[in-house]
């Protein structure tokens, strides 16, 4: 559920008070939708892109823990997916929108299945590492030589002395920063293995549809069309022609199903579900750019997808002797002189380092 959806729901039965049941997603979601619903603003755009603070009524929130471990109950902050941008990004708030009351029961949370269990307490120590090794030295979990230290820095100096201090320093260390790319664990991907994919995804979306409807399954020639790829597949040594005649059968086959499809959607009130929705949608995307391809003599477009189940993935050029291209996240490394280590970018799509 997005937070404009529940940011409707809240206004729709007129309510002034969210109480929330569940884990730390569910709290971190309640909090979102308080200072959503009186927002007049895009409330992704506003606190999650722009990361502006809250300037309308907030509504309170109160909660009820099924399991320990985020600590989200005892915070204002919030993190949330949106997954038409497949973002993940997270936006702490202030006092106002940390939870008013929080209820946690131990004897209800330790009923919990023992996988549950151990992702809680997993979960809580990944907290605490984060806290520990994080790169500011106001964090009371880190280590504190002082023991009337109570400033919670770690016994390090204070942030305005520090400021003082680089103002005489010329030079605070060595910083090495490198691209890389993550490798997701695909096949690699060729036209043809991605077109028979997506015509047997048609092909089976095709048949469930039919029986579920009660309709009589089109002809598809699934036999013929398997037979027409697995002359090529099967094919030690693969000429141009042969790719490209392949292709076109496959490229055939895939626009009669979406025809079928669209004919059963528009003409016949089929409704389908929202996961067949995405996934209709990633094979027709798949379809435009492969025809594209084959109509232009290309090997290259715009946000090419080169896998069905992961469509986020883009082909990544490095120039490798190995691998010349990869596919995977793109990311920016930086290493400091005390050996920490950060993320400063990551992205499914290709960008260039030094811009």
């Amino acid at each position: 559920m997005s937070t404009g959806t529940g940011k409707d729901e809240l206004k729709n039965y007129g309510q002034n008070v969210l109480f929330v049941y569940g884990g730390g997603s569910v709290c971190d979601y309640s909090k979102a939708v308080s200072v959503s619903v009186n927002c007049d603003d895009d409330p992704w755009e506003k606190y999650f892109i722009r990361f502006e603070e809250p300037d309308c009524e907030i509504i309170p929130v109160g909660c009820v823990l099924t399991m320990a471990g985020t600590g989200s109950e005892m915070n204002g902050g919030s993190v949330i997916t949106n997954h038409f941008t497949k973002q993940k990004i997270g936006h702490v708030f202030g006092d106002d929108v940390m939870p008013k009351f929080s209820i946690l029961n131990p004897r209800y949370t330790m009923t919990l299945p023992r996988y549950q269990m151990c992702a809680g307490i997993y979960d809580i120590f990944n907290h605490i590492c984060e806290q520990y090794f994080s790169a500011r030295t106001t964090i009371p979990q880190q280590d504190n030589d002082d023991p009337d230290d109570v400033s919670g820095n770690g016994g390090q100096p204070d942030q305005q002395d520090t400021a003082n201090d680089s103002e005489e320093s010329e030079n605070a260390g060595t910083l090495i920063l490198d691209a890389t790319c993550a490798p997701q664990n695909i096949k690699y991907p060729q036209d043809i293995e991605l077109l028979n994919e997506a015509r047997e995804k048609l092909e089976d979306m095709l048949c469930r549809v039919s029986y579920e409807y009660g309709f009589y399954r089109p002809r598809m020639y699934k036999e013929k069309a398997r037979k027409d790829y697995l002359a090529l597949a099967k094919c030690r040594k693969r000429g141009a022609k042969k790719i490209r005649k392949a292709i076109k059968k496959q490229l055939q086959y895939i626009r009669r199903d979406l025809g079928y499809m669209k004919n059963l959607i528009e003409s016949n009130g089929v409704v389908l579900s929202v996961s067949d929705k995405e996934l209709l949608d990633i094979l027709m995307t798949v379809y435009d750019q492969q025809r594209y391809m084959f109509e232009s003599n290309t090997h290259s477009v715009e946000n090419r997808i080169v896998s069905i189940s992961q469509p986020y993935i883009r082909p990544i050029v490095r120039g490798k002797a190995k691998s010349p291209v990869e596919f995977g996240a793109k990311l920016d490394l930086s290493v400091d002189e005390t050996g920490m280590c950060r993320i400063e970018k990551l992205s499914f799509n290709a960008y260039n380092e030094s811009a």
